[in-house]
């Protein structure tokens, strides 16, 4: 497989959504967060031998302010056929949630003994 690529785009509560033609008439998501690669930069293209399960994560951080994030990816196979897939998935933030996961800063004149 090739150009295993990936955008992450994140939603914000007072965002005007308009429907979008593109789309089919679904409301497009304004923000890009992240955009990158599973591949990395040395390769052009990796494989997974049938029947092995693969995971692939990439960590990153979005906005706190954030209510909405769209996890959307593709690969193309690497055989010259110009045929891939894509994927995605919708996850709303509950507010509450974005709260408690927002941890301070810790300050680092306490770490001095």
């Amino acid at each position: 497989m090739s150009a295993f690529d990936f955008d992450l785009y994140h939603l914000l509560s007072d965002d005007t959504l308009e429907e979008e033609e593109e789309f089919g008439g679904q409301v497009a998501f304004p923000h890009l967060t992240k955009r990158g690669s599973f591949i990395p930069k040395q390769y052009k293209f990796f494989f997974v031998d049938p029947g092995v399960k693969a995971k692939y994560s990439y960590i990153t951080k979005a906005l706190a302010e954030a209510s909405m994030l769209i996890f959307h990816w593709s690969f193309n196979y690497a055989d010259g056929r110009g045929y891939g897939h894509t994927a995605e998935i919708t996850k709303l933030i509950p507010k509450k949630e974005a709260e408690d996961s927002v941890q301070p800063r810790p300050n680092r004149s306490d770490d001095v003994v």
